[in-house]
């Protein structure tokens, strides 16, 4: 029988997510951030994905909160807005793994790729 790793209906499995994300830690061994996007599915997987690669997870939100003013912001044209994360997450030598929920006009991911530039 088939499982989806989200659900339906906003709802996961989470044995079968931490599953994937063991899975997916071990495809990419060597990265040091992995970066999703928010508000997304997305966040779930990035997580479970950093946790089994023993990295943190960064996301990227759409606005500025009050707590990265005066902070260098990467920011790039996502398709639910501008995406933007505080400069002093990533450093010259990272390796970012980007981690999208659902892939319809890789767009999302295009916009976190040029965040990582």
């Amino acid at each position: 029988k088939f499982r989806s790793v989200l659900g339906l209906h906003m709802s996961m499995d989470p044995v079968l997510l931490d599953a994937c994300g063991d899975v997916l830690a071990a495809q990419f061994a060597g990265v040091t951030k992995v970066l999703t996007g928010a508000p997304v599915q997305g966040l779930s997987v990035a997580y479970v994905v950093a946790r089994h690669c023993e990295v943190p997870m960064v996301f990227a939100r759409t606005g500025v909160p009050l707590t990265m003013k005066g902070q260098k912001i990467l920011s790039a044209q996502a398709p639910s807005g501008n995406f933007n994360v505080s400069a002093e997450f990533f450093g010259p030598s990272d390796r970012v793994l980007i981690v999208d929920d659902f892939l319809a006009s890789g767009q999302t991911a295009k916009a976190l790729q040029e965040i990582c530039v």
